[in-house]
């Protein structure tokens, strides 16, 4: 039998894991493994250093564990990207890392989990696959005009889809992201936050 002390002890500690604070979005985004993280510069070819990782900084909300950054001349491809936490129902953290897009390509998003300095990508545990033909079927569900048109999404060569990671609260959204479309921003998905893992939501 456990004696009441120590049941009250364990609980405690439980209590306290649970509720233990967010570490530093910045810290981690300025020291974030090259392969996670690759910014290069331009003038050197080689990664960019911590320090010159902290200029690219814009917005940072502590608050809400969330993080802006944007490329300059000296990043090569890198445009940008945003960095947030999701405090998952164990007590861990998921991060959420999305960059900016520089071509025509659907913009990247990739969660990682952290143990210690070893960063883990679970974004194919921690997302919904989402298929050409899922954001087909979705615009021409949410823009009957579109679909009127006979076109294709996915057919364009100029993106399709792009990722908002949320500064308040933990739902993503899926939009509409190509020179295809001219209408007003389309919301495809909401991705809604279980604690574990993101649902789609309509």
């Amino acid at each position: 039998m456990i004696p009441a002390a120590f049941s009250v002890l364990l609980l405690f500690v439980s209590s306290a894991a649970v509720a233990a604070p967010l570490p530093s979005v910045r810290e981690l985004f300025v020291n974030a493994p090259n392969e996670i993280i690759p910014i290069f510069s331009t003038k050197t070819g080689k990664h960019l250093t911590t320090e010159e990782r902290a200029k690219l900084i814009t917005l940072e909300d502590k608050k809400n564990a969330y993080l802006e950054v944007a490329g300059s001349a000296d990043t090569d491809i890198f445009g940008g990207g945003q960095m947030t936490l999701f405090k998952t129902k164990s007590g861990s953290f998921l991060i959420g890392w999305h960059v900016d897009s520089n071509g025509d390509g659907t913009e990247a998003i990739q969660m990682f989990r952290k143990d210690g300095d070893k960063w883990t990508d679970v974004t194919n545990e921690a997302l919904p696959k989402i298929t050409a033909a899922m954001v087909d079927q979705q615009v021409w569900e949410k823009d009957p005009a579109f679909k009127k048109k006979g076109t294709k999404l996915s057919d364009c060569a100029s993106g399709t889809y792009a990722y908002k990671l949320p500064r308040h609260g933990t739902t993503i959204e899926v939009f509409v992201s190509s020179d295809c479309y001219n209408g007003p921003r389309l919301v495809l998905w909401r991705l809604k936050f279980d604690g574990e893992r993101f649902a789609l939501q309509h």
